[in-house]
């Protein structure tokens, strides 16, 4: 074992933490409840405020409910997508979608509501980062090289590509090249 003591460990391991907690906030990532709220925007959901009985709705909680169908031509009229491209983005056939605005209170099931969320997600991110909605739906839906020279939209079908996509903007909000 090293000479180096624990207390030594802890220290570093503090800046370290430190150093990062303030790139987070500096960085504007704090902003969660904004872009919660843009996210909301995006799905065509109207937040609940002032209530007592009822606190605001999360994210997280309204996907595990399950979207109302109406979130999907919402996204697809924020991103102007024609809906076929969502669809497949989203797996939803078109077929399904048309079943279900036939039924009462329409509803997404719980993995579709989670799938359009991520979509809705990272144009908030990609709004926040880019300065505007504008700005962001030409960056989605542009090659990048970062990105394999794919279209950002076109890798929103997957978790995992979600994620590069994330990067790719982190790396634009933190000023280096992607």
């Amino acid at each position: 074992m090293s000479g180096v003591g624990i207390g030594a460990v802890d220290a570093g391991v503090a800046s370290t933490v430190a150093f990062y907690y303030d790139i987070w906030y500096s960085s504007g990532m704090a902003s969660t409840r904004d872009r919660e709220n843009q996210i909301f925007s995006i799905l065509g959901i109207k937040r609940r405020h002032g209530q007592t009985a009822a606190p605001d709705l999360s994210v997280s909680f309204v996907v595990r409910s399950g979207l109302p169908l109406s979130s999907f031509e919402a996204v697809v009229s924020h991103a102007r997508v024609p809906s076929g491209e969502l669809s497949a983005v989203v797996a939803i056939p078109p077929r399904t979608l048309q079943r279900r605005a036939k039924r009462k209170d329409p509803q997404l099931d719980r993995e579709e509501s989670d799938r359009l969320a991520r979509v809705a997600r990272l144009y908030a991110f990609a709004s926040e980062v880019l300065g505007s909605d504008d700005a962001a739906r030409t960056w989605m839906l542009t090659k990048n090289r970062s990105l394999d020279n794919e279209r950002p939209f076109d890798l929103l079908d997957t978790e995992g590509d979600a994620r590069e996509i994330e990067d790719a903007l982190g790396r634009i909000q933190q000023g280096v090249i992607a």
